[in-house]
């Protein structure tokens, strides 16, 4: 406490407070009511917390390696647990990361805080949040209101929903994990997207980040498979997103092209089109036909071969073909692979 109240007294700026023992450990709130007595006017991050890294500008003050890297597009990651910032930002999925800050207990700064701050950012294309409580709902609406303001979608992730969860809350962060019911519903009212696991935030930051901006809910899904469609349909009338069938002149321009076998539908299965006789201008002509109706965003389902089994040269082809053809229309696309694993 003595170095805090030194640090303060002479004017740093701030401190960054990576020990644990504070009000997530029993017995350990006064030391925590402490700390913040010793900060006096310079605030603190923390404590229990691994740090905060500034990847794009080379500053990073973590008490280990939490990947990260960034570009002109990039992804803050503001969260409770330092886990959570060490496997995202290191995770091999592309995902351009600027900041990964910690927040640990949120003694004094909150999320809401830093969703302030690194929204001034304009290299800030994506916020994700990893929260276990929200300390003041009214700053983080306010924080929220302005990412709105400024066009950055934020991703939002909320542990400790279930009874289990808000014990492990408790003692990991000292966070009150609050109604899941009304977290939801703020989160709904601020325009964020909340998300499941970190996995599903990854792919949306991605798809945030890197393709053009989703207007609307008219969706072109595409798959390789009529089991894909059959889930594909159902995932995506859950999600809103709505499928509708393709126009009679594009159902036309489809039936010149697709196997005979294939009926122009949406979701549409290619069935063979996509095999090792792959050709690529009739693929392009198909996606082509399939993308000519008015859409806001394509989907494309499908899942590489594993290696050794088929070649995967007709995969590799009508991808680029879907790839092309979405690009031509403007639109943006998404290609999931449906075991990742497998994907080359």
């Amino acid at each position: 406490m003595s170095v805090v109240r030194d640090a303060s007294e002479i004017g740093v700026g701030g401190a960054i407070c990576n020990s644990s023992g504070f009000s997530e450990m029993h017995g350990g709130e006064r030391s925590q009511r402490d700390l913040v007595e010793a900060a006096g006017g310079m605030p603190i991050i923390g404590p229990n917390c691994p740090g905060v890294g500034n990847f794009v500008d080379r500053s990073v003050f973590m008490m280990d390696h939490f990947g990260g890297f960034g570009d002109d597009g990039c992804v803050a990651i503001i969260s409770n647990g330092g886990a959570y910032l060490s496997d995202v930002g290191c995770a091999d999925r592309s995902l351009p990361v600027a900041y990964s800050i910690g927040l640990g207990n949120q003694a004094m700064i909150s999320a809401a805080d830093m969703l302030d701050v690194v929204l001034d950012d304009d290299r800030v294309r994506a916020v994700n949040l990893y929260l276990e409580g929200i300390v003041d709902p009214a700053l983080l609406s306010a924080a929220g209101l302005k990412a709105a303001r400024k066009g950055i979608p934020v991703v939002v992730i909320k542990g400790g929903r279930t009874t289990a969860g808000r014990r492990a809350s408790q003692s990991h962060t000292a966070s009150l994990a609050g109604d899941d019911i009304v977290a939801s519903a703020l989160f709904k009212r601020l325009g964020f997207v909340e998300v499941r696991t970190p996995m599903e935030a990854v792919e949306t930051l991605k798809m945030l980040v890197y393709a053009p901006k989703v207007r609307g809910r008219r969706t072109a899904f595409v798959t390789s498979s009529g089991s894909y469609a059959v889930l594909g349909s159902d995932i995506a009338e859950a999600a809103g997103l709505d499928l509708q069938p393709p126009s009679p002149a594009a159902a036309t321009r489809l039936e010149k092209h697709l196997p005979p076998f294939v009926h122009p539908a949406n979701p549409l299965d290619i069935s063979s089109a996509h095999g090792n006789d792959t050709d690529f201008d009739v693929n392009l002509s198909i996606y082509r036909a399939f993308l000519s109706d008015d859409h806001d965003l394509a989907v494309e389902v499908m899942c590489y071969p594993a290696e050794g089994e088929w070649d995967s040269a007709g995969w590799d082809i009508t991808t680029r073909a879907f790839a092309q053809a979405a690009s031509e229309r403007g639109l943006p696309a998404a290609f999931v692979n449906t075991v990742p694993d497998m994907l080359p």
